[in-house]
């Protein structure tokens, strides 16, 4: 059995998640993080305009249940992100 191919589309939101994880990790935490939030909200835009067979592996579900977990992810990333206290 063959596997679909990934897809631009999965590479660009791995790559995306691997420089924020960078970011947050070279010292930025709330940077990072309103990074990792965006990447997600970019995951949910992909799914929303990007047809089945261009999506690649972002096809998980239906089209909507797909857009409203990555969206409902990026809100809440960016929320804690937001409310996180970091020492000064």
């Amino acid at each position: 059995m063959r596997l679909p191919p990934l897809g631009a589309a999965w590479w660009l939101l791995v790559a995306c998640t691997f420089v924020s994880l960078a970011v947050a990790v070279g010292g930025s935490l709330r940077l990072g993080g309103y990074l990792l939030a965006a990447t997600a909200g970019l995951g949910a835009a992909l799914r929303l305009v990007l047809p089945e067979s261009s999506a690649g592996a972002i096809v998980v579900r239906s089209r909507s249940k797909d857009f409203l977990i990555y969206a409902v992810l990026a809100g809440c990333l960016f929320t804690v992100f937001a409310v996180l206290k970091l020492p000064a």
